[in-house]
């Protein structure tokens, strides 16, 4: 039996669907399905779309935000629900709701949070959003040093080793992730798992095309 295609869920339609519609369960979402897997690229997961709960929380959010300041009149005649949410949405961050990414989740709360006057729950959001995927990768490197029973020194020693610097002066990522990687690989190697033969596998096969390539 064939699956169901995977429809984000779009804020922007609600009360375009009809009676028939809403019977339907709802989609499983692939970023869900991503959500449960155990993977530390965070770089990914900050661009990751939305899911469903989170877009979903925004919305009421947006929702209780316009009921607030329209009893208070403080809506534009003929503005609606819909285009109240695109309209702040748009301006903290560029995207919809139902555009949005992990990176732009707390920019849309503070934003909303702002109009309904809890400033000081909007500055935390702000904060939260500041947070970028460099930040994300050294709290998991350290996290996983911490899991590991490593000393901190044991982690620097392989930054200076690479990138002739500490961890704290790391300015990509991807740099960050190459120690934690390396890390791992070198604890899973103490531990006996994985096999040898396969950890060079692409530098033997590069190796093995230089001599090809140099014989022909």
């Amino acid at each position: 039996m064939s699956r169901p295609a995977l429809v984000p869920f779009d804020p922007d339609l609600l009360g375009q669907v009809t009676p028939a519609e809403k019977a339907e369960p709802a989609p499983l979402m692939l970023s869900q399905v991503m959500a449960e897997l155990d993977h530390p690229d965070n770089l990914k997961g900050v661009a990751k779309p939305l899911d469903n709960d989170a877009k979903w929380k925004l919305s009421d959010l947006a929702k209780r935000t316009y009921n607030q300041l329209h009893n208070a009149g403080q809506i534009s005649t003929g503005e609606t629900l819909e285009s109240f949410r695109r309209r702040v949405s748009i301006a903290a961050c560029g995207k919809r709701i139902s555009q949005a990414c992990h990176a732009d989740r707390m920019l849309i709360q503070a934003a909303f949070l702002t109009l309904k006057g809890q400033t000081r729950e909007a500055a935390r959001a702000v904060v939260k959003a500041a947070t970028t995927a460099l930040d994300i990768a050294k709290h998991k490197l350290w996290e996983k040093v911490s899991e590991l029973h490593l000393t901190p020194s044991y982690a620097e020693g392989i930054s200076r080793r690479f990138y002739r610097c500490d961890i704290a002066q790391l300015t990509h990522p991807k740099q960050v992730w190459a120690v934690f990687y390396t890390i791992v690989n070198n604890a899973n190697k103490a531990a006996g798992k994985g096999n040898d033969s396969n950890r060079w596998k692409a530098l033997r096969a590069k190796r093995q095309t230089t001599k090809t390539t140099k014989s022909l």
